[in-house]
């Protein structure tokens, strides 16, 4: 991944989370932080790989993210083009953002259009 990335930056600690059976989750503690707002910036040179790298969130953030995972996943496999980002997804160009207060609804937002989770 240093090659994808364009870096080669000290790490702090790294640990695993999750079984063999589950999706593997590594967490990587950065020796600097501005080792980590690089490694965010360059994200979109990892495209087209099985590798998502993201901030550490809230205990809601990860269960919204958790969720658009999911809607990504029955898009892709629908042969949808799906992009996924902080509480939003492009569904086949489509911006849709999560609606906050009703959980497992995303708002299209130039429609008004919602999408179920």
């Amino acid at each position: 991944m240093n090659k994808e990335l364009e870096m080669n930056a000290p790490i702090k600690a790294a640990y695993t989370k999750g079984n063999k059976e589950e999706r593997k989750v590594i967490i990587v503690e950065m020796e600097k932080w501005e080792d980590k707002r690089k490694i965010m910036e360059r994200i979109h040179k990892l495209r087209g790989q099985k590798v998502f790298i993201e901030s550490e969130l809230t205990d809601n953030e990860k269960k919204i993210q958790f969720r658009l995972r999911e809607i990504v996943r029955s898009e892709n496999e629908k042969g949808g083009r799906v992009k996924v980002g902080y509480k939003k997804v492009i569904i086949n160009g489509k911006l849709y953002t999560w609606k906050k207060g009703e959980e497992g609804f995303l708002k299209d937002n130039a429609n008004e259009n919602n999408l179920k989770n």
